[in-house]
């Protein structure tokens, strides 16, 4: 009997303790609960840019629109060091033609003859590194700089032979376009779309024994991007 006694007072002596406690934080721990924020540093995203010439004559050859369209499709990284403020990667194959006509009938660069239609054709990898900031309202500014790789290069032009028929003719693998070309750039964008400019930091062509004397097509690229 006594053991009764005693085992029924431990249990109401134990209700009455667990009664009197307050629960201060509860909560139930799921997946949801993970803290994300680190994940949301990250994004990924698709830049394809279209750009044409927008500088002045440069060194002997002066930049004309016609056939001077390039193409930029990279992937986007973007890190988020701030809420308006980003890091921004990109990654991708540049692909730029320069036409181009001779600034004097003179020069012998890239040939003496006088084409039709005379340009440069340098498809590279491309990598850049800049810094996004955010504007308010879906608009932003980026600034950085980028560094191509030509892997593949070509001079083309359009004559015509003694028929009076026009003839087009490829150049390829041109030992005096350099293998690594520097540009800076800047954006002005809204949402999906911005405004880029490119600009070569570095002569594109150098000296060789086939061409002891080079000139320079123009370093400023203007265009329009989407993507993010």
């Amino acid at each position: 009997m006594k053991k009764i006694i005693t085992i029924i007072g431990l249990m109401l002596i134990g209700s009455a303790y667990t009664k009197a406690q307050t629960v201060v934080v509860e909560e139930t721990v799921t997946r949801d609960t993970v803290n994300t924020n680190k994940q949301n540093k990250v994004s990924l995203g698709l830049m394809l840019d279209f750009t044409f010439y927008g500088g002045a004559n440069e060194k002997g050859l002066e930049g004309t629109l016609a056939n001077s369209l390039g193409v930029n499709t990279a992937i986007n990284l973007k890190y988020k060091l701030h809420k308006n403020l980003k890091l921004v990667s990109q990654f991708g194959i540049n692909v730029e033609n320069y036409a181009f006509k001779k600034t004097d009938t003179n020069t012998s660069f890239p040939s003496t003859l006088n084409n039709s239609v005379d340009r440069f054709m340098v498809t590279a990898l491309s990598l850049s590194l800049g810094a996004r900031v955010s504007l308010g309202k879906g608009f932003y500014a980026e600034a950085g700089a980028m560094a191509k790789w030509n892997f593949a290069n070509a001079y083309n032009y359009e004559t015509k032979d003694a028929n009076g028929n026009n003839v087009e003719v490829f150049v390829r693998d041109l030992n005096y376009i350099k293998n690594f070309n520097y540009d800076a750039y800047a954006r002005i964008g809204y949402e999906v779309i911005n405004i880029v400019a490119y600009y070569r930091l570095n002569d594109m062509f150098q000296t060789t024994s086939i061409a002891p004397v080079v000139y320079e097509v123009p370093r400023l690229r203007l265009g329009i991007s989407i993507g993010m």
